[in-house]
């Protein structure tokens, strides 16, 4: 395998990773309708809480973060962050915060919060779609294969849009989510207005849910010291998404899943700053 990173967690100050291309049409789009607050919605530790608080220290926008559970004692250093930069938190319970992608919760935020925008969670949207369709460049789609760590698939549906018909598409779940699947198809289809188009390119993904680690932001010695090796060599991962992508990579290509001379293009996300506060939660 010749494996090659593109390093989105270097892209941008204010969202790194695939945050800035999530968020970018989505700030374009409250700005247009005038509102004057980014309404959004994540747990303790989420990147893309930290990513839009982030984002309005400089544009004349109000920004609130509906964080799941209850307050705690003391803050995340995401949090501590997001607080700092002058996004008002409001903690929500679990059992409404389920509901944060009906239209029932999306109503509650357009009647509590005025002249609001809300973002959906990870700014998983058609707006975050259409951001990261623009990830790829030209040269990207040299390479044989794409891959990319999975969390809403809204990354994932913007890379398979663009990819080129030949490219292999790799898609690394963090989290062992049959929906998946479903879930990128949606993504697709709210794009293209086609199912059976939405179909043919999600046909295209070779899923990968054997790299979880045991479950979303759980972790293992081995996953931990792997991490430590590869930032010793200039690569930082974050312990949610992109490390387990490049471990299962380096795992396929010994296995022989993945050819010696298959050039692999891994999409680095972003997320590192996770890593300060997340506690590691051993996969039993």
């Amino acid at each position: 395998m010749k494996l090659h990173i593109k390093r989105l967690d270097l892209l941008h100050p204010n969202a790194p990773g695939n945050k800035y291309f999530k968020l970018k049409y989505n700030l374009m789009k409250a700005k247009e309708v005038g509102a004057t607050t980014l309404v959004t919605v994540g747990g303790p530790f989420s990147n893309h809480l930290h990513a839009v608080a982030a984002s309005c220290r400089e544009p004349e926008m109000k920004s609130i973060g509906l964080v799941r559970g209850q307050k705690p004692a003391i803050l995340s250093n995401t949090l501590a962050d997001c607080l700092e930069w002058g996004m008002q938190l409001e903690f929500i319970e679990r059992e409404w915060y389920a509901q944060r992608d009906t239209e029932a919760f999306k109503q509650w935020v357009r009647e509590t919060f005025e002249m609001s925008y809300f973002i959906p969670e990870g700014g998983s949207n058609f707006l975050g779609v259409n951001g990261c369709m623009e990830i790829l460049t030209a040269a990207d789609k040299s390479f044989d294969t794409l891959a990319v760590p999975v969390g809403s698939a809204t990354t994932l549906a913007g890379l398979l849009l663009t990819a080129h018909p030949r490219q292999r598409i790799l898609a690394f779940a963090a989290l062992h989510d049959l929906t998946l699947p479903e879930k990128l198809e949606k993504h697709l289809y709210y794009t293209l207005m086609d199912a059976e188009l939405a179909a043919e390119f999600a046909a295209r993904v070779e899923w990968v849910f054997d790299y979880t680690f045991g479950g979303f932001a759980k972790t293992t010695p081995e996953l931990l010291l792997f991490m430590e090796q590869q930032a010793q060599q200039g690569l930082p991962l974050d312990k949610v998404y992109t490390s387990k992508m490049v471990y299962g990579l380096y795992d396929l290509a010994e296995s022989g899943n993945i050819g010696p001379d298959e050039t692999v293009l891994a999409i680095h996300t972003g997320g590192l700053q996770g890593n300060r506060g997340l506690v590691s939660t051993p996969a039993r």
